[in-house]
């Protein structure tokens, strides 16, 4: 009866046919429930933050979960604003970029006894019931590594859109997952909406890469093209652009364009190194090409960078074709003249 049991939980329920039909007959299951609740899959979310203390005072902390905070060496009192909430925090030994925060939930994340990790970023908000609907589906699908759930979408409308990569449970596959980031860009969503299991942490295939805006692009396309991934409508929580100071400041900088063009073109060669079809890479790279070349000129005259950063990116981007097709004069008399302008305004 173990052995029938074991079985049934696995999911294999084209195997086990008619002895599973037998167990529901013999009320067997609702007992496999109890099995089910003991061995639930354990979940940690995990907030870097730095200097939040409004929103530390404020969020929701839905139950289900365990919450660990990464604290930035904030001077605000957001680390003893949690702490006085019962969450645990672990304050940095010295102030570490922002990506360097990220690397330490993961490393920790990396040693600890949870299976599985999310993210809770400075603004955004879990929905309630998201983790347990987040066990459900990896009961129903136990061999998932990543999970990309739906999100709400706050830009700071009336009613924040919700975002779903899916219209039903399905999983997408490596060079499925390639295909859609190469032609549709940043199809995951924020951090929010990203679930993994330690064993990717573990497996160094969860990597930030080079890149600040686009970093956790980066690191979904690069661990989905190994892992795919099981992607759900649920609902995870929202995502508050309005609320977030990295991503006001960011958003429409000439930085940001790059890099979410750079992270669409290691899709496509991804998807090429998988066994694309050739002639679908070529003209997934002329697409972005030609989206790169309308945003940068876009923001070209309101550019925040110096030409100087364009130059370091392009060195060690995989766009640095398109870059170099940009002298770093033409950017700097670009740059002067839309300052003289200004100062004659």
């Amino acid at each position: 009866m173990s052995r029938l049991l074991i079985g049934a939980l696995s999911g294999n329920e084209q195997f086990f046919g008619w002895r599973i039909f037998l167990l529901r007959k013999l009320c067997v299951l609702p007992r496999a429930n109890n099995i089910i609740e003991r061995v639930k899959p354990s979940i940690v979310v995990y907030i870097p933050v730095f200097n939040s203390c409004e929103w530390a005072s404020s969020v929701e902390l839905p139950p289900g979960s365990d919450y660990i905070v990464f604290d930035n060496q904030s001077t605000d009192g957001t680390a003893e604003i949690f702490a006085k909430r019962g969450v645990k925090v672990i304050v940095a030994e010295g102030r570490n970029g922002r990506l360097d925060n990220w690397r330490a939930c993961m490393m920790h994340f990396a040693q600890s006894g949870s299976e599985w990790m999310r993210w809770l970023f400075a603004g955004d908000t879990i929905k309630e019931g998201s983790s347990d609907y987040i066990r459900e589906q990896l009961l129903t699908f136990p061999d998932t590594k990543i999970l990309v759930g739906a999100f709400r979408n706050d830009l700071g409308e009336p009613k924040p859109q919700l975002v779903r990569a899916v219209d039903e449970a399905r999983w997408i596959s490596p060079v499925q997952a390639c295909r859609r980031a190469a032609s549709e860009g940043n199809w995951f969503g924020p951090p929010l909406t990203v679930c993994m299991h330690r064993d990717v942490v573990l497996s160094g295939k969860f990597q930030f890469g080079e890149f600040e805006w686009a970093a956790d692009y980066y690191a979904a396309v690069s661990s989905t093209a190994e892992l795919g991934c099981l992607a759900v409508p649920g609902e995870f929580g929202t995502f508050c652009g309005a609320h977030r100071k990295f991503f006001q400041t960011k958003k429409n900088s000439s930085q940001a364009r790059i890099e979410t063009q750079a992270v669409r073109f290691f899709a496509a060669r991804r998807l090429l190194q998988l066994g694309g079809l050739q002639e679908e890479h070529d003209n997934l790279l002329a697409k972005i090409e030609k989206d790169a070349w309308k945003e940068c000129f876009q923001n070209l005259i309101t550019l925040q960078r110096d030409p100087e950063y364009l130059q370091e990116l392009a060195a060690r981007t995989p766009v640095r074709l398109l870059l170099r097709m940009l002298p770093a004069r033409l950017l700097a008399l670009l740059r002067k003249v839309t300052r003289r302008g200004r100062n004659r305004l």
